[in-house]
């Protein structure tokens, strides 16, 4: 089981990656966040771990993602922070750029970094109006930072969305899908190189793509090609982070979705989380991996 950990469950993170910098929430955001934990930190912690306060002085220390403003945290509680990346690595692997610049297995997603890029794109799709997109920005989980385009002309709201989306480095931008299952896996990567990756498992999230839960997928529900394509692409996307300088947790989403004939198709990777998840502790188990 190992030692007790402090965890910093700092779910603010994916803002700070987006800013590039120190990043204080907002009072709103902070009791939003708030709340969050205390819905949310047994998923993570394990018997005897807690979360990052006083009387947490020399105990070694865990983050939800180990940027600048955490690691400061941990070390101002007297804790023991953990090695980690650089901020520039965790930028680079967390943003959706990277996770689109990784070969696919089909599909006709791309990555715009400027309106020109966007035009270009949904112009050269070949089946897909422009109703038919949801646009993600750089950076944001659960649902958060996307829009799905409504009409062919964009209202001005829209238009005022994707203008501020090009300051976080750009969207990526998928076909909207009618989803039949929704499926992640986790895994370590040590700072030496080592990948090891835990069991399927099957998510629930709502209309708006928010996370609801995560549990261990049943063998009925997906099926041995798609698992074999998720161990996969999951060790696929661990060996470009590890080349990126990467070593830590990590989650690969994926899903499976109908086509208008009702037929299915497999999605092997579309979300890439260099850091913790809400379901890590499911797909992982309780042990704590090794980071010698």
């Amino acid at each position: 089981m190992g030692s007790p950990l402090a965890w910093l469950l700092n779910f603010e993170s994916d803002e700070e990656l987006a800013i590039g910098g120190t990043f204080t929430p907002s009072a709103v955001l902070a009791g939003h966040l708030k709340r969050l934990r205390e819905a949310h930190a047994e998923r993570l912690l394990r018997p005897g771990d807690r979360e990052l306060g006083p009387g947490c002085e020399g105990l070694q220390a865990e983050a939800w993602c180990p940027t600048p403003t955490a690691l400061d945290r941990i070390r101002a509680a007297g804790a023991i922070a953990p090695p980690a990346p650089s901020f520039e690595v965790l930028r680079r692997v967390n943003s959706r750029a990277f996770c689109s610049s990784l070969a696919r297995a089909g599909g006709q997603g791309f990555f715009a970094r400027d309106e020109t890029e966007l035009h270009g794109g949904l112009a050269a799709a070949d089946g897909v109006d422009r109703r038919g997109w949801l646009l993600k920005r750089n950076y944001g989980t659960s649902g958060r930072g996307q829009l799905r385009l409504s009409a062919e002309s964009w209202t001005e709201q829209e238009a005022s969305w994707i203008a501020c989306s090009w300051r976080a480095g750009g969207l990526r931008v998928e076909p909207f899908r009618q989803l039949d299952a929704e499926f992640s896996i986790h895994g370590w990567i040590t700072a030496q190189g080592q990948v090891s990756l835990g069991e399927p498992c099957w998510m629930q999230t709502d209309a708006a793509g928010s996370w609801l839960s995560t549990r261990l997928a049943r063998p009925e529900e997906a099926r041995a090609a798609e698992v074999a394509a998720l161990r996969a692409s999951a060790q696929s996307c661990a060996q470009a982070m590890l080349e990126a300088g990467y070593f830590g947790p990590f989650g690969i989403d994926a899903y499976r979705w109908l086509d208008a004939a009702g037929n299915r198709h497999f999605e092997s990777r579309s979300e890439i989380n260099a850091r913790y998840t809400l379901g890590w502790k499911v797909g992982f188990g309780d042990a704590q991996p090794s980071k010698a």
